[in-house]
């Protein structure tokens, strides 16, 4: 472990990436206050846990910081954070790109993740908000949440992508952009469509994940109540990756929601589905609150 190595230039792109996202502010920001208060195991020097907090005072390796788990430490792993007052969340952020992965360290990364929130203690009353399969060696994994209060926030590693001594995640990322959802119907009655951000998807995959559930229930409690209306489900993305690729993804998202209230018994030829990909943002792709807006399934009476 001690022979770490990384290409410095991975460092250099991921410093600027953190300067855009001090600018937002980053709730997870050891400046404000907020500090890890609990982990599962820590490799401690250059991957303290402390690590996964912006503006950490702890040495880190290449200026890329991340927490790396003790040698053999079994799953699950965890950290709990203090935001040191309770804030609302709507935005997550997962920096998953880990120099280790090429420096002989291949599997390292997370990736399956589990976040719960609490207002109660470090130790006690969490609920859990969502999970998520990050993907490999991946930065600026951005996803914006129902919204939710927490003053503690516990991350739980359920897996790795192989290695099979160590786990490393990155830097986290938290904020809130301070948009909340509006009722289905009166949305749609005000505006002829809403855009939802309570649908979650593992990042790069259509899989729709069983923390949607609230609102697909919203959706289809809006269908069943209003029996003559026909919607169009569109599936939205930011600018990250190709154009080709964010439209095929978008329309998947789009078929997986449709296919999951054709499966609560709404009739197929009341539900239309099209992928815009990264065509209609509704937020500024150069920041990440914009990218997480951008991310997004909008509901459209047709």
């Amino acid at each position: 472990m001690n022979l770490k190595s990384t290409v410095l230039f991975l460092a250099i792109l991921f410093a600027s990436g953190y300067a855009q996202q001090a600018s937002e502010n980053n709730l997870f920001d050891y400046n404000r206050g907020v500090r890890v208060v609990d982990f599962s195991s820590n490799y401690e020097d250059r991957w303290d846990v402390q690590n996964i907090l912006e503006n950490t005072p702890m040495p880190t390796y290449g200026d890329w910081p991340a927490w790396c788990t003790a040698q053999n430490a079994p799953f699950p792993h965890f950290v709990t954070v203090d935001l040191s007052r309770t804030e609302w969340i709507d935005i997550l952020i997962f920096n998953n790109k880990i120099p280790d992965e090429s420096g002989g360290w291949k599997g390292i990364s997370a990736k399956d993740i589990d976040v719960y929130i609490s207002g109660r203690s470090k130790d006690e009353g969490f609920v859990k908000a969502a999970s998520f399969r990050l993907e490999n060696n991946v930065s600026h994994q951005v996803v914006k949440i129902t919204p939710v209060e927490a003053r503690w926030v516990k991350f739980v590693v359920n897996s790795n992508y192989g290695h099979p001594e160590y786990t490393e995640l990155g830097q986290l990322g938290g904020f809130d952009d301070k948009k909340r959802e509006a009722d289905i119907k009166a949305e749609i009655d005000r505006n002829g469509f809403i855009d939802l951000y309570g649908l979650y998807f593992d990042f790069g995959s259509d899989n729709l994940k069983a923390e949607s559930k609230p609102s697909i229930d919203n959706i289809l409690k809006y269908l069943k109540q209003n029996p003559g209306i026909k919607i169009l489900i569109e599936g939205h993305t930011d600018n990250v990756g190709s154009d080709a690729a964010n439209n095929r993804l978008s329309e998947n998202r789009a078929s997986s929601v449709k296919n999951e209230l054709v499966k609560n018994g709404i009739d197929e030829a009341r539900l239309s589905v099209k992928g815009f990909g990264s065509k209609r943002p509704v937020g500024d792709n150069n920041s990440v609150t914009g990218r997480a807006q951008n991310r997004r399934v909008t509901i459209r009476k047709i």
